[in-house]
């Protein structure tokens, strides 16, 4: 399990991603998080609001707080998961 923070500028960005093709994974620069990059690497965001999480393969965001630090910051935990199967 990680636990990483994500600045304002950084939560607001994963707040407005549902599905991040590999040609977003440039625009990681924007917001200048190693944290972005690395949720960014698994290509796919489901959803992103409130107590939510980051699906299919490889992260799920969990404990994420619905307040903000006072400076706009979030903490949140981080934990791998396992890939569905998927019927051929």
């Amino acid at each position: 399990m990680y636990r990483v923070m994500l600045s304002r500028p950084e939560w607001d960005w994963l707040v407005h991603l549902r599905f991040v093709p590999l040609r977003l994974v440039t625009s990681v620069q924007q917001v200048g998080a190693q944290a972005v990059a690395n949720i960014l690497r698994f290509k796919l965001v489901e959803e992103v609001e409130g107590y939510h999480h980051l699906t299919w393969r490889g992260l799920k965001l969990i404990e994420t707080p619905p307040y903000p630090l006072p400076d706009g910051s979030r903490i949140v935990k981080l934990q791998w998961v396992t890939p569905p199967e998927h019927a051929t």
